[in-house]
């Protein structure tokens, strides 16, 4: 049986979408969202890849947030960058752990 391939722009997006709704779970949220995202890339190897790529997707946005509404892009970035650093771990782990299973 052949072993299916993954895709690492997919997996970037389905790990973007659900850090991002599942930010509202201090510690499982990060890592479902890097685990579903690393399934989805097929590998460990391209699951770290679809976590760093997410992660930078997510970073940049939170600069153009900033970059468009001063003050308030400003806050909500501050506290956005901060969640995303904190959470970065575990959100790599997942995604390394999902690659890993598929």
């Amino acid at each position: 049986m052949a072993r299916r391939r993954g895709s690492v722009l997919l997996g970037t997006v389905v790990a973007s979408l659900l850090f991002v709704l599942l930010s509202w779970l201090p510690l499982l949220g990060p890592f479902i969202a890097g685990y579903a995202g690393g399934k989805r890339a097929g590998t460990a190897t391209r699951g770290l890849a679809t976590a760093l790529l997410a992660g930078t997707v997510l970073t940049i946005g939170l600069v153009v947030l900033a970059f468009y509404y001063p003050f308030w892009g400003s806050i909500a970035a501050g506290i956005l960058l901060t969640i995303l650093v904190v959470t970065g771990l575990l959100f790599v782990g997942g995604a390394v752990v999902g690659g890993a299973v598929a």
